[in-house]
């Protein structure tokens, strides 16, 4: 990459005392590179045998040039010379910026190992032009002369001889040594700004060897910024990522270093010139000032891990015009990816996050694992405990990432599960640049997306098969649909004989403990004591009534058409609701059930239920009423107007369960049941459940507010009528019942006959006395039902000529199937809603 065609070969013998100085300069300092990247525990005891290397190297170099070599002063490094700047104006400001916060996470975490302070004390570590403290730049072989001493002039100095001197002092400059006759010279910028770097040459020297010089200057300025970058670039806190491209740009540094000794050697020869030497750097400084691009985007932005590469892929595709340049990038993006993909082959065929400084896509959240998943209704452990950082992922893995998330996820959980990982499916991942993506395909093994792609479809299918086999999804996903849908509702019946009084009560005055009991024994009494998910079926009680949650909490996405759950504006706690009305159930879901049966679906399950059960408690009211009216006709009183409107609310409430059971839930439990096995990962699982559950709520009407409050309305009616009934019913009863033991006490042995006949007249006088507000009441009932089923059907009629739901045309034909309800409407026109609607 550095020389030219006419440069001398690199594997040439190097012989003069300062090109091997050379070559053991980058010799070591590649070493020290190696090290540092790949042995971060051996840093320390690496760096110090680099210290004392070093400092050998270049005492031997100014001793060959026979300048006397004074102790260097305990300050800082060039290397680190931005960073000292920016803490120091940081520290007047009293501000931190995102750099110290993460060092001060990093050593919090005992990430960070110890270094030594003679890491940043010492000044000759990187071979660079070394910061004295009267603040001039000076070579390190003149550490201790006065810092201010203009450069020698030229005079005196015949032309021909000029030449052959600034040469020696080139050659020196070039690898960050200052010479005799070029002096570096700093110039102060902003605190956060490092100081910009300038070379000082007498103006003696002839103008036509002044002109060549400033053409090849520019090269020394790139070297010694890139040995800055790379001096910063290998701390710890840089990164995996910036220690490998900190590498790649050293070894490019190695391969022009070996350069400048193969041109010392032909100076040393008396065959090279300025012209030559120009020529023969052309292509070198055209890769270092390439490089330096690189190093100072890296510096400037702090990027690091995906970023970083984000970064150098951007400069690649701006500045990578010609096949050379091209190549160069691929270098850097092949070196600097390699430590990015040893993190992501360790996700992909492990599950396992190894990232020290937070530089890989995926983020590990440890405060979230699975046995939290009751804390709160989102706390879903599949979506929260790892998530993508976006400034993490690389620009070309962005296509895979969701595969790369779900593959290592589901590698995970099956960790979490005792589960072991084969070994044998890991394969070594490896950037490919697009160019050669399709000659990588044609070789074994294909390209990292292939390999990406394989350890998806793997993963997908040992984790499915882990759930459907080992902790049987399907049966527990029909053992749901059996308790929370009602598909066998046997065991709900029962129990709501046997818990009726219980559940009579105010929420807060029943016992879960109890209630559970009862659960148990109407289970262990129906049809599902055989299943296996029995046991951990549970009650509980919410302090807030079904249709106040639905409108507060349930929306639908109007882009996407999904079902979302707000828990953060749950309804305000009603301290006066019933058990009846609180009552859900629960399930104790284990891990690794609990990706697909989280405690969102589980939510869902129990809005699906409490409708149901809403409904099956009017119904059951209402054949109570039904019961106890046929008590009293069967006394002789027959009351038909009850009878009448009864059976117009049950009617109501069969066709509406009907719609809700045949016509919704079954019709979607079939087809999910239908695209379960042809799902290939969990997230295929997730989807088709999530979409099954949300057409469901929409369907049962439980996402619209407007169809909400209607449906609550007629079933408010229907209850107060249940109990308006019941106790009028009662009380009739009651004074019958007692007339007729007064009668059988004062006639004894009055047969039945004339126990009936002598009833007429205590109905006709309880009847003259409650008849009145009797039939006024079921005639308001009457209005008030009507009118709020008129509403009802109304507003179907209109969604299903919107469209929006098409099983809203159904549920209309279902309630109004002979066109009764039509021609009942057209015949009382005059009917309105009563403006005294029961509160809901």
């Amino acid at each position: 990459t550095m020389q030219h065609g006419s440069t001398p070969r690199a594997g040439r013998a190097v012989t003069t005392p300062a090109a091997q100085v050379a070559v053991q300069q980058t010799q070591q300092s590649v070493q020290t590179q190696s090290v540092q990247t790949q042995q971060v525990g051996a840093a320390t005891l690496s760096t110090t045998t680099t210290s004392t290397t070093t400092t050998t190297t270049l005492v031997a170099k100014a001793t060959a040039r026979g300048v006397a070599v004074a102790p260097a002063p305990p300050v800082r490094d060039s290397a680190g010379l931005m960073w000292q700047l920016e803490e120091e104006a940081l520290s007047q400001s009293g501000m931190l910026t995102a750099q110290e916060l993460f060092l001060a996470q990093l050593k919090s975490e005992g990430v960070l190992p110890p270094v030594p302070d003679w890491a940043t004390t010492r000044s000759a570590l990187t071979y660079e032009f070394v910061k004295t403290p009267e603040g001039s730049m000076v070579s390190c072989t003149q550490a201790g002369a006065l810092a201010s001493a203009p450069p020698p002039s030229f005079k005196g100095i015949p032309l021909s001889s000029q030449e052959h001197v600034i040469l020696e002092d080139l050659l020196f400059v070039l690898v960050g040594i200052e010479g005799t006759f070029i002096k570096a010279v700093t110039r102060p910028n902003p605190p956060s700004q490092r100081p910009s770097l300038t070379f000082a040459v007498d103006d003696s020297l002839d103008l036509s060897f002044r002109a060549v010089l400033h053409r090849v200057l520019p090269c020394a300025l790139y070297y010694i910024n890139l040995r800055q970058y790379c001096a910063v670039g290998s701390r710890y806190e840089a990164g995996l990522v910036s220690h490998a491209l900190a590498a790649a740009i050293q070894t490019l540094l190695r391969e022009y270093c070996i350069l400048i000794a193969q041109l010392e050697e032909q100076y040393r020869a008396g065959a090279l010139t300025l012209q030559k030497l120009l020529f023969y750097l052309h292509d070198a400084t055209h890769t270092l000032c390439l490089l330096n691009g690189v190093a100072d985007e890296a510096l400037s932005s702090s990027a690091r891990g995906g970023a970083l590469l984000n970064l150098i892929a951007g400069i690649s595709l701006k500045q990578a015009a010609d096949e050379r340049t091209a190549d160069l990038f691929c270098f850097l993006m092949k070196r600097a990816t390699i430590p990015y993909f040893n993190m992501l082959a360790q996700w992909i065929y492990k599950g396992e996050i190894q990232d020290p400084y937070h530089e890989f896509l995926v983020e590990e959240h440890d405060d979230i694992f699975k046995e939290n998943r009751t804390v709160d209704a989102l706390d879903q452990y599949w979506e929260l405990r790892y998530t993508v950082r976006k400034e993490m992922l690389p620009a070309f893995l962005a296509p895979l990432a969701d595969k790369i998330m779900t593959t290592g996820k589901q590698l995970n959980a099956m960790r979490e599960c005792g589960e072991a990982i084969p070994e044998d499916v890991a394969e070594e991942l490896s950037y490919v640049a697009p160019k050669e993506q399709h000659q990588q395909q044609q070789q074994q093994g294909g390209s990292y997306a292939e390999k990406i792609e394989r350890a998806y479809t793997f993963a997908s299918k040992a984790l499915l098969d882990l759930l459907l086999h080992k902790h049987h999804l399907m049966q527990c996903l029909k053992s749901l649909k059996c308790y929370f849908l009602l598909s066998q509702g046997d065991f709900m019946m029962q129990f709501l004989d046997i818990s009726y009084l219980e559940l009579s009560k105010n929420f807060k005055d029943i016992s879960l403990t109890k209630l559970n009991s009862l659960l148990e024994v109407a289970l262990r009494s129906s049809a599902e004591d055989g299943d296996p998910f029995k046991d951990d079926l549970m009650c509980d009680l919410l302090p807030y009534g079904l249709i106040n949650f639905l409108l507060k909490v349930l929306h639908v996405d109007a882009t996407t058409g999904t079902v979302v759950v707000r828990p953060a504006e749950q309804p305000q706690v009603n301290e006066k609701i019933s058990g009846l009305e609180a009552f859900t159930l629960d399930f104790r879901v284990k891990f690794p059930l609990s990706i697909v049966l989280s405690k969102l679906v589980l939510l869902k399950y129990q809005l699906i239920f409490r409708h149901l059960f809403m409904l099956k408690h009017v119904e059951r009211c209402l054949n109570s009423s039904w019961i106890t009216h046929m008590m009293v006709k069967s006394q002789g009183h027959s009351l038909h107007q009850i009878h009448t409107l009864r059976q117009r609310m049950i009617h109501l409430l069969q066709n509406f369960l009907y719609f809700v059971v045949y016509e919704v839930l079954e019709p979607n439990w079939h087809k999910l049941m239908q695209t379960l096995p042809s799902a290939t990962s969990v997230d295929d699982v997730l989807r088709q459940h999530a979409d099954f559950l949300d057409s469901c709520l929409v369907q049962c009407t439980l996402t619209d507010p407007r169809l909400v409050k209607l449906v609550a309305r007629l079933l408010a009616h229907c209850l107060k009528f249940a109990q308006f009934v019941e106790t009028f019913l009662k009380e009739l009863s009651g004074a019958v019942d007692a007339h007729r033991a007064a009668a059988a006490a004062t006639v004894a042995g009055a047969v039945g006959a004339a126990a009936a006949t002598d009833d007429e007249p205590v109905v006709a006088q309880f009847m003259s006395v409650h008849g009145g507000e009797f039939y006024r009441m079921l005639g308001h009932l009457d209005a008030s039902f009507m009118a709020s089923l008129f509403t009802l059907l109304s507003a179907l009629q209109a969604e299903s000529q919107r469209g929006s739901n098409p099983g809203m045309a159904h549920l209309y034909a279902c309630l109004d199937y002979n066109g009764f309800y039509a021609e009942y409407r057209e015949r009382h026109a005059e009917l309105q809603p009563v403006a005294n609607v029961p509160k809901v």
